[in-house]
Order: structure tokens, then C-alpha cells, then sequence
């Protein structure tokens, strides 16, 4: 496989994502229903990604974890049927990326390690964001602003998880 080709990831139940060989992704898919509203592409990822923010000081940095703007590169197993992996660096910070399929659910989960080798304590948070649309790929491509505006979102409350929002 060429090292640029789309990376797809699918499983039993239904659920396909294709993303950039960077990362970047193009489309979330679970059967007839596209996830995501904004496709990606090979030059621009979607508005889907996982940035890591770091404060020093005063100074607050942001650094996408996806997408051709990421240090990380292909390591470790590389990706499978059910698992896209990046490692590398980024100012002290090894970072480790995991994208993992349910077997047989239409879930997946994003996987981050970070190990500190700089000589200072250092502060991060990582943050998830994710472009909704939830409708068939007709009708997203027709009109995106039209499919956002019939999301329900609710916030809720998990006995495990703390505070999730849920879309539907």
C-alpha cells in the first residue's frame, strides 16, 4: 500500500472511517449515515481532530494531533482493519495516538499517551472535537448548514464518564 493512500477502518457493526494517511479525517460513516459534516481531504483534514493544549507561563499552545499540521508519524503497529496508530514529538512530550474500533459496536475511541522527558513539570490538556451530521451523504452534500441545524444536542450527566454530550 502506498504510504499516502486513505487509511479505512471498518468493523462488524457497520462503522467505516477513512482517514488521510496523516491522519486527517475524511469520512465517518455507520451504515447509510455519514457522522461527520465535513469531509476531509487530502490537503485540508476536517474539522474532526484531537489537539493537545499546553500553557507555559502565560503562553497557551495548541497542536493538532491529526492531520498534516501533526508531528506525529506512522509507529508502532501502523494501522489495521480496526486501529490507525502515530507517535512523535513535540517539545519534550512523546505523544503515543491510538484510533481503536469496537468490535461489534458502532463506537470508536481515540487513545493518547503522553510521557514528559523535558526537565520541567509541565501542564496539557487534551481536547476532542467533532463535526456532526448524522444524515444520509445526499443530503449533507447538499446542503451542510441545513443538516447542522437539526442536531439535538443534550448534555447528560455519566455515572463513569462525568459530563458527555449526546447528539442526535
Amino acid at each position: 500500500m502506498r504510504s499516502d493512500a486513505p487509511v479505512r477502518l471498518a468493523n462488524a457493526a457497520g462503522l467505516l472511517l477513512e482517514l488521510d494517511a496523516d491522519g486527517g479525517v475524511r469520512r465517518i460513516q455507520h451504515r447509510d449515515d455519514v457522522v461527520n459534516l465535513f469531509l476531509g481531504n487530502g490537503m485540508e483534514p476536517g474539522p474532526a481532530n484531537v489537539w493537545l493544549r499546553s500553557r507555559r507561563g502565560e503562553e497557551l499552545e495548541v497542536l493538532p494531533l491529526l492531520g498534516p499540521e501533526s508531528p506525529l508519524r506512522s509507529g508502532g503497529s501502523g494501522s489495521r482493519g480496526d486501529a490507525f496508530e502515530r507517535r512523535g514529538q513535540w517539545q519534550g512530550l512523546v505523544i503515543a495516538l491510538r484510533l481503536a474500533l469496537a468490535e461489534e459496536e458502532a463506537t470508536w475511541c481515540w487513545q493518547v499517551r503522553l510521557e514528559n522527558r523535558s526537565p520541567q513539570a509541565r501542564t496539557v490538556d487534551l481536547i476532542h472535537g467533532q463535526d456532526l451530521a448524522l444524515a444520509s451523504p445526499d443530503a449533507v452534500r447538499l446542503n451542510e448548514y441545513y443538516v447542522s441545524h437539526y442536531l439535538d444536542l443534550s448534555p447528560l450527566e455519566h455515572a463513569r464518564c462525568g459530563w458527555v454530550v449526546a447528539a442526535r
